[in-house]
Parts: C-alpha cells; sequence; structure tokens
C-alpha cells in the first residue's frame, strides 16, 4: 500500500487494510433445509443492514442486493456474522448507549445463518420488497457550507491502496460554530473512510461508508477560526474488481453550523491517562486503534475510586474508525483520570492469543457543564 501526502507539512498517516469476506463457491447440492428465503426475509435484512456498502458501485467486493450475486457468498457471510466482523459495529451492548450503533438482532442474524446454511432458496419473486430507494445526496440535508476537493485524485492503475490527505480553505469571513461534517465520495467504490478536521484543531467527523454522519448533541459544537483550513485525509482501497484500473475520485465536504446558542458549548477532548480539569458531559469517544482488540473499555476513574463506563467496544478492528457519540452525556467530576482496559484478540484459525497489545489512544469529548 502506498501513502500519498498532499499537505503541507509533517503527516503521520496509518493506512488500514480492510477485511473482505473470502470467495467460497456455493454448494449447488446442498439439500434445502431453511424455511427462510432470499425474496421473503433475507433481502429486507440485506438491504436494511448491508445494502449501503453490498451493492453495486459500493464500497464493499461484492452487492448483496442480488440473489445471484450473494448466494456465492453465503457460508462467508456465516463466517463473518458468526465471527462478529459483520455488520461492523462493535459497540457492547452491556456499555453506556450510543448512538446508531447498528446492533444486528438475534432474530436477524438466526435468519441469514438458517438461510445460508440451509440450501440458500431463493423463494418467489413476486415477495421480494422493492429495492430500496437511492441514498440523499446529502442525508443530514443540505449542509450550510460545501467545500469541494481542489481537484481530481488518481489512484493508479498499479496501486491497489493509499491514504490521500489535502487541505481545504473552509472559506470563512468570521469564526463560526460547526455542528458537524460529512463526506459525500465521488467514487464510492473506492472510498473506505475519510477523517475531516481543522488543521490544527478538532476533528470534525469521522467517515465510514454505510454509516451516516451524526450532529453534535444540542448546544455543543465545534469551533473553527475565521480563514480556517481544513485537513481532509482519504482511505482510499480497490475491490478485486478494480485492482489494475486507474480510478478518479473528487469528493466534497460538508458542514453543518450550529445555532448561536452552542457558542458557550465547545466540544474540547482529552486523552488517556488525562485529568479532567472542570465539572464537564463527556458526549463522545474517538478510540484510535493501532490493532484488532478482543475488548476495549473506556472509562473515567475517579479521586474515591469510583469508576464510570464510558465506552465499551467488542471485537473492534482499525480498519473501521470511528468517533462514538453517546446516546445521553456522562457527567464528570474535577479530577477524573481516563483509562483505558483491553483484552487482546485471537488470531484464526487455531484460536491462540495475540501478543500483548502496544499501547492504545483515544480522546474523550467533551462540553464544560
Amino acid at each position: 500500500m502506498r501513502v500519498k501526502q498532499l499537505a503541507v507539512g509533517p503527516v503521520a498517516v496509518v493506512a488500514a487494510t480492510l477485511i473482505a469476506f473470502a470467495v467460497r463457491p456455493a454448494d449447488a447440492h446442498k439439500p434445502i433445509t431453511s424455511r427462510y428465503t432470499y425474496n421473503s426475509d433475507v433481502f429486507p435484512l440485506f438491504s436494511a443492514r448491508c445494502g449501503e456498502c453490498h451493492r453495486t458501485g459500493g464500497p464493499a467486493p461484492m452487492s448483496l442486493l442480488e440473489y445471484k450475486n450473494a448466494v456465492p457468498w453465503a457460508e462467508s457471510i456465516r463466517e463473518e456474522l458468526v465471527a462478529e466482523k459483520m455488520p461492523p459495529s462493535f459497540v457492547d451492548p452491556f456499555g453506556p448507549s450510543v448512538r446508531g450503533s447498528h446492533l444486528i438482532t438475534p432474530k436477524e442474524l438466526d435468519t441469514i445463518i438458517t438461510w445460508a446454511t440451509g440450501g440458500t432458496p431463493e423463494g418467489d419473486p413476486s415477495e421480494r420488497p422493492a429495492p430500496p430507494a437511492a441514498a440523499d445526496e446529502w442525508p443530514m440535508g443540505k449542509p450550510d457550507v460545501v467545500l469541494a476537493m481542489p481537484a481530481a485524485h488518481a489512484v493508479s492503475a498499479s496501486v491497489t491502496e493509499e491514504v490521500a490527505e489535502l487541505t481545504l480553505d473552509s472559506g470563512l469571513a468570521e469564526r463560526r460554530w460547526v455542528k458537524g461534517a460529512d463526506l459525500q465520495p465521488g467514487d464510492p467504490s473506492i472510498v473506505r473512510d475519510a477523517t475531516i478536521s481543522v488543521e490544527h484543531g478538532p476533528v470534525l467527523a469521522m467517515w465510514v461508508p454505510g454509516e451516516h454522519a451524526a450532529l453534535a448533541p444540542d448546544e455543543a459544537a465545534f469551533e473553527v477560526p475565521a480563514r480556517a483550513r481544513l485537513t481532509l485525509r482519504i482511505h482510499y482501497k480497490k475491490g478485486w474488481q478494480d485492482e489494475r484500473a486507474e480510478k478518479m475520485d473528487l469528493s466534497r465536504v460538508g458542514l453543518y453550523f450550529a445555532a448561536p446558542a452552542a457558542a458557550g458549548h465547545s466540544i474540547s477532548s482529552i486523552g488517556l491517562d488525562g485529568t479532567v480539569p472542570e465539572r464537564v458531559s463527556v458526549v463522545a469517544v474517538r478510540p484510535r486503534l493501532d490493532r484488532p482488540y478482543g475488548s476495549i473499555d473506556v472509562h473515567a476513574l475517579l479521586t474515591d475510586g469510583t469508576t464510570i463506563p464510558l465506552l465499551r467496544l467488542s471485537h473492534p478492528r482499525p480498519e473501521w474508525p470511528r468517533r462514538y457519540w453517546l446516546e445521553k452525556p456522562i457527567a464528570l467530576p474535577v479530577g477524573a483520570r481516563i483509562a483505558i482496559t483491553t483484552t487482546a484478540a485471537r488470531i484464526d484459525p487455531d484460536d491462540r492469543p495475540r501478543p500483548p497489545a502496544g499501547p492504545l489512544d483515544a480522546a474523550v469529548e467533551f462540553i464544560s457543564k
């Protein structure tokens, strides 16, 4: 993989490798034992849970929205679901609630696995619901400001994966308060994740396919100075179909402004082992993973020995960088210290433990109370 730096100044870029399903040929002679069919039972789940990535022209290696394309992957789908690699949510349901966690339900899991292992019947085409409508250009609505890349970025035919980092002028004549940002990928088939941040300032958004960007909670926002420049970091990765083709991307960034009331609630952050300087409300956590983990537990240690959980993740992977917005802000007193505990992921297929993990970082984001 190649890393391409397009911005001026030192840039630390770490590109992750996405895990794709391994191709497994379907067994044409497997008996039909599933009571679920693709058209009436499985397609609606693929459409709702997987369709934003696993569609024609999407970033996933195959579409699951056509029966003939989904069937050859049935065994791999089962393996990925059982291993909790897909859908890539990672939120532990026993930890603090997270906005838009997209956890698959036991019933949905049973339906897909029963179909995948029970002969993958297609069912009656007339029972298949209408395909999902095309995604909105901007799922959160029209942005207040749209910024385009200064020029299209080319991923050459000889490169399958790289990271590009560039600078965008915000065009803001005065200081503004921003609720969040979104990315509209120019070529969705190769844009695997993106980070939008203020140069030498806060991270406005972490974008991954299939997950709609989220705005900061009410009366909270990021401060963006006048004439600020934004840093756009995009991780590109071709699918196997396009490995030898040159691909072009011209993505756009949308900014959403906050109401004036947010001016007194600027979102700040603190890292691991940092101490809370005042009474705060934690609104989000951004782990920065260096490898897959079995579990991650970000918490606050109070001066009296009490532990307050902030985020719990199960089987997280670095190729899905995210900001986790909490469903409800968590209050912390002065002097609370941010800490993290982890368990190591295991190596398939013999289930041996990985070597001890190295240092892990996380940003806990808060507003002053």
